[in-house]
C-alpha cells in the first residue's frame, strides 16, 4: 500500500472514531475538569447527560432535576475564596446550579454548599421576575446561601462567597431550565485550583476536541464548535475521501468551546473529513455534503 493510501485508512479510520466519540459533561461521574482561575465557554447544555444522577436534600428545592445540565469539577490547592460568574447565553434563560463539596471523588456522597434555583414566578410581572432572569453565580456581595425557586422579593440570583481550604474537591451542577443554550463561567477568588490528574491528562492527551458539526449531512455550509483547552493556533483542514486537501485555515483558539463557519456549499456532494491540529495533536470528525 502506498504511503498516501496508508494516510488516507488513518485519517477514515480516526474520523470513524471521532464520530462515535463525543464529550459529554452531563454527569457527575463525567465532569469538566476545572484547572485553573478563567473563563470556561460552552455553547450547548444539550440534554441531562447518560445517567441520572440523584441528588441529595437541597435547601432550595426538592424538586430540581436535570434538563440540559453541565458538570465541572476541581480541587483546591490554596486555600481561599472562591466566586463564579456565570452568564448565559440568552439572558432570559434560567439557569440553576448547585455546588456540591465531594468526598473521595464520590457522586454518592454530595453535601450542597450553594444552591440557586430562583427563576420566574408564573403569573408574576416580568419586572418583578427580571432580577432571578440572566447572570449568576457566587460573589461578594451576597449574604445568601441559597435562594428557593421562584422570584421572591430578596431574590438577587447570586450567593454568597465560598471560603475554602486546601485538599478539598467541590463539583457544581449547572443546568439551564429553559433550553439548550449554553454559558460562560468565569472562576475568581484567591484561592488556586489543583492541577489534578484530570487535568493533566486531558491538557496533554486532548488538548481539543471537536465538539460538534452542524448541520451535517448539509446541503449548504457547516458550523463547526470544538474545544480547546489552552489559548493557541489551530489548523483547520477539509480533505475529501481520496485524500484531497479541499480547504485549511489556521484558527484563534481561546479555552473552551470556540466556533467557526466552513463555507462549503459549493462543494460536490459527497464525505469530507474534518482535521483540526493544535500542538501536534489532531482530531477528525467527517461530514456530508448533499
Amino acid at each position: 500500500m502506498s504511503g498516501h493510501k496508508i494516510a488516507l485508512a488513518i485519517i477514515i479510520h480516526l474520523s470513524i472514531i471521532g464520530g462515535l466519540y463525543s464529550q459529554n459533561y452531563g454527569d457527575c461521574s463525567r465532569p469538566f475538569p476545572v484547572c485553573s482561575k478563567q473563563t470556561y465557554h460552552f455553547d450547548n447544555l444539550d440534554g441531562k447527560g447518560e445517567h441520572f444522577d440523584k441528588l441529595p436534600n437541597l435547601r432550595c428545592s426538592n424538586e430540581i432535576f436535570e434538563t440540559n445540565s453541565i458538570w465541572l469539577k476541581w480541587s483546591v490547592s490554596k486555600r481561599g475564596v472562591l466566586t463564579f460568574f456565570i452568564d448565559p447565553v440568552d439572558s432570559e434563560n434560567d439557569i440553576d446550579f448547585i455546588l456540591f463539596k465531594m468526598d473521595d471523588n464520590d457522586c454518592e456522597s454530595l453535601e450542597e454548599v450553594r444552591c440557586m434555583t430562583a427563576g420566574t414566578t408564573v403569573g408574576q410581572k416580568e419586572n418583578l421576575n427580571y432580577p432571578c432572569q440572566g447572570p449568576t453565580g457566587l460573589s461578594y456581595q451576597s449574604i445568601d446561601e441559597f435562594e428557593a425557586s421562584g422570584c421572591k422579593y430578596e431574590s438577587d440570583n447570586f450567593l454568597k462567597f465560598l471560603a475554602t481550604e486546601a485538599g478539598e474537591e467541590y463539583i457544581l451542577l449547572i443546568n439551564n431550565f429553559d433550553s439548550s443554550k449554553g454559558i460562560s463561567i468565569t472562576f475568581d477568588g484567591d484561592l488556586e485550583f489543583e492541577k489534578s490528574n484530570e487535568c493533566l491528562q486531558y491538557s496533554k492527551e486532548q488538548p481539543i476536541t471537536i465538539t460538534e458539526i452542524v448541520p451535517n449531512p448539509t446541503l449548504n455550509n457547516i458550523h463547526l464548535s470544538y474545544f480547546s483547552v489552552q489559548p493557541s493556533e489551530v489548523l483547520a483542514e477539509v480533505f475529501s475521501l481520496n485524500g484531497r486537501l479541499i480547504w485549511k485555515s489556521v484558527l484563534e483558539s481561546k479555552p473552551g468551546v470556540n466556533r467557526h463557519a466552513i463555507i462549503s456549499e459549493e462543494y460536490p456532494a459527497g464525505t469530507y473529513l474534518l482535521r483540526m491540529t493544535q500542538n501536534e495533536f489532531s482530531t477528525i470528525r467527517q461530514f456530508i455534503k448533499l
